[in-house]
């Protein structure tokens, strides 16, 4: 597995383990509060990252079906473009993700907080689709997974399409960017990495500024 999917598959299951075990059930709405996005986040920009990383404590399959899409898109996504363009790209992809779901709470004036991995993991899948043929990848069946997850929210209101929708945006902007930049130059890397050093280079730069871009933007 490459490091970096491993690294923030093994952060997300320790936090998960460290809501089950060393945060207890009467102080779980006080933590989610704390580190969950809410629309109090505009004083705690800290959960625009930390929320994340959580997972609904109650729900086994929140975080089970994070992990098998983050690991199976990071297996694909993160040999193909770098380890340091795949992390700019989650991080960034779960900010905007954030973002929206802060937005939409704040403007219905919604009590409900929002957490897990979903948005930085739909700007994976967004970017890896746009940039599917450069790499190689089966563009068919990647569009046919995004598309049954993002028909889940239509099935389980619970779940965020708020942040879904965001991290997705981010990705295809980014993947696009690159995508353009990629056709700048030759193919300059070695095996694995299909993706050449402009390419790298503005999906990494893209993701990050699309996402202060959108941190500024959010009053």
């Amino acid at each position: 597995m490459p490091p970096v999917t491993f690294l923030l598959a093994l952060v997300n299951i320790i936090v998960y383990g460290i809501e089950l075990v060393l945060v207890k059930p009467q102080d779980m709405t006080m933590f989610l509060q704390r580190w969950a996005v809410s629309s109090a986040s505009i004083d705690k920009p800290w959960t625009l990252v930390t929320s994340m990383f959580l997972h609904d404590p109650q729900s086994f399959t929140h975080i089970a079906f994070n992990m098998m899409a983050l690991v199976s898109m990071g297996i694909v996504l993160e040999k193909a473009v770098g380890s340091l363009p795949f992390l700019c790209l989650y991080f960034a992809g779960g900010v905007s993700g954030s973002l929206v779901a802060w937005w939409w709470v704040s403007s219905q004036g919604s009590p409900d907080v929002h957490l897990g991995a979903s948005g930085a993991i739909f700007s994976l899948f967004t970017a890896c689709l746009v940039l599917a043929r450069r790499l190689g990848v089966d563009w068919k069946s990647l569009a046919g997974c995004l598309a049954l997850n993002l028909a889940v929210p239509l099935l389980d209101p619970g779940v965020s399409w708020q942040a879904h929708t965001g991290g997705a945006v981010l990705g295809l902007i980014a993947g696009v960017v690159a995508l353009i930049a990629s056709r700048t130059a030759p193919y300059d890397g070695t095996w694995p990495v299909r993706l050449n050093k402009p390419g790298r280079v503005m999906l990494a730069a893209s993701s990050i500024i699309l996402a202060i871009a959108a941190y500024l933007m959010r009053f």
